[in-house]
């Protein structure tokens, strides 16, 4: 099902979609929680980097 879904998102709109997952999932979990998916988020993260602009984020960003 996921596998689906994700085949339907633009190639093109891949990196954007990661980001906002790794955004998501940055802000959402406490920090007890991070550290068990912080492969997860760094994972999203990654894949939308060339899209960060500020370098606040870049630097608060897990690498």
């Amino acid at each position: 099902m996921q596998q689906a879904a994700y085949s339907l998102i633009p190639t093109e709109q891949l990196p954007e979609v990661h980001l906002n997952i790794g955004r998501t999932l940055l802000q959402a979990q406490r920090d007890e929680v991070r550290d068990e998916a912080i492969f997860d988020v760094v994972g999203h993260l990654n894949r939308g980097a060339m899209l960060i602009r500020s370098r606040a984020e870049k630097r608060r960003s897990p690498r």
